[in-house]
């Protein structure tokens, strides 16, 4: 054998460790992502309608496919270690941001100096990072491997939420509710009750305080009409999901518990007993909620007889945390026609075990055709209905964006 055939021999075993060190990276590189990707949507499952789940999962499963099979392509044809490495690096940083960092309401108000710098750092710390699994041996092993575990565990933690454990139903004593503190009592009288919450509905005074509107529509209404007003009724929680929660738990000590269990915000959709519900269907009553998209959950409980939601919803869409969400967040998802046209009418926006659309008036008139067919039941009914108007600031909210958020107000009144 000359020295030139040794030498090609002698060749073989290094390109074989260069190529499986490059896989290795392209691993890490797809793990990362999985779990970032994860990471985001676990956090905020209750935003994310089932159609939400499906697309962006497969989407961003495209994309970070196609960025595996371009990596591979620029391998074959033998880029420079370096140059791959930063296209490691770069698709590493795209991808945190993209499906991560953007999602943050804490960096989407940084300054944009702030978070350039961010940017810059991220890439000069990713091409270290890569550049050393390009060695191998144990340390890349290792790296796959936590990365690994870390993906495996959103995965699992995914699936839960998914697919929660059926609790068996809740035997009562008689005459017992859920709550040690609230006791069934028999109507006399059974009239259909009607409860009807409107997000960011405030008062005259806070509408004159701080949006410059002196006369709201739904005041002056409810004074002509004869509404019996409590003006010193406040709330426990901000939020609408606890707030409406809270509500149907009926005590604040039934509501700790549930927190403790991890279980306070699924009265709404029947998924945890309420005390209120538990109540009216003693009397007979017929339980239903209603929610513009799957906010307030996408499962029904057995505690509810009806959970009425518009299920193919985009709720990350509409309900995106920042303005870099919307606009890069899973790779500009909510920015692509498909997402939010033909897609939606190809799953179906209204069917018969859904409620609500796009605009706050077909969402009414929706659940106004509900009460109709109701009413001709024999049965009482309860219904609580949210309804996204006038809508609250945006998150997080700027004062260049006042005139447009009062008009936006005085549009929906």
């Amino acid at each position: 054998m000359n020295e030139h055939e040794k030498a090609a021999h002698a060749d073989v075993p290094d390109v074989k460790k260069s190529n499986s060190a490059h896989v290795g990276k392209c691993a890490v590189l797809f793990l990362l992502s999985g779990f970032w990707l994860l990471t985001t949507v676990n956090n905020a499952y209750r935003e994310f309608s089932d159609s939400d789940k499906l697309l962006i999962l497969s989407w961003v499963g495209l994309i970070c496919v196609l960025q595996i099979l371009f990596l591979l392509m620029i391998i074959k044809i033998k880029f420079s270690e370096w140059a791959c490495n930063i296209f490691f690096a770069t698709f590493a940083v795209i991808n945190l941001f993209c499906l991560y960092l953007f999602f943050f309401t804490a960096y989407d108000s940084l300054p944009p100096l702030v978070q350039a710098a961010m940017l810059i750092i991220a890439l000069f710390a990713a091409y270290p990072f890569f550049a050393s699994l390009s060695v191998g041996g144990r340390w890349a092993k290792g790296v796959i491997s936590i990365v690994g575990v870390l993906f495996s565990v959103n995965i699992a933690w995914f699936v839960e939420q998914s697919y929660p454990t059926k609790e068996p139903p809740l035997v009562l004593a008689e005459g017992k509710t859920s709550s040690p503190k609230i006791k069934i009592v028999d109507f006399q009288q059974k009239p259909n009750v009607y409860f009807i919450s409107f997000d960011a509905m405030i008062p005259e005074s806070l509408a004159k305080k701080y949006l410059n509107i002196n006369e709201l529509p739904y005041q002056s209404f409810m004074r002509k009409n004869g509404f019996r007003q409590f003006r010193n009724a406040f709330s426990d929680y901000p939020r609408t999901r606890e707030t409406l929660n809270h509500l149907l738990a009926m005590t604040p000590d039934y509501f700790q518990t549930l927190i403790r269990q991890g279980r306070h915000l699924d009265l709404f959709t029947g998924l945890s007993p309420s005390p209120a519900f538990e109540i009216f269907k003693a009397n007979g009553y017929t339980t239903n909620t209603y929610f513009r998209d799957q906010y307030m959950g996408d499962k029904t409980g057995p505690h509810v007889d009806n959970y009425k939601v518009n299920k193919y919803y985009f709720g990350f869409c509409k309900n995106h945390p920042t303005v870099k969400a919307l606009n890069f967040g899973f790779f500009s998802f909510c920015l692509l026609s498909w997402s939010n046209l033909w897609m939606r009418d190809f799953f179906g926006v209204i069917n018969n075990s859904s409620v609500g659309e796009s605009t706050v008036f077909h969402y009414v008139d929706t659940v106004l055709e509900n009460f109709s067919r109701q009413l001709s039941t024999d049965k009482p009914f309860i219904s609580f209905v949210h309804i996204i108007s006038p809508d609250h600031t945006p998150i997080p909210f700027k004062q260049s964006q006042f005139d447009e958020y009062r008009k936006q107000v005085l549009l929906k009144l």
